[in-house]
């Protein structure tokens, strides 16, 4: 997992609002799919 994804997921789960502005479609883009496959392999587990 990118260092990114690693502080926008501990913003998550502190309940602070992350700042999304600065980054690109793409990048969020991809970062969501990030998300979405962490959010999967906890779930699996």
């Amino acid at each position: 997992m990118s260092k990114q994804t690693e502080q926008v997921l501990s913003a998550f789960q502190s309940g602070q609002r992350v700042k999304l502005g600065s980054m690109s479609g793409k990048a969020f883009g991809k970062l969501m799919n990030e998300l979405r496959e962490f959010r999967e392999r906890q779930e699996a587990a």
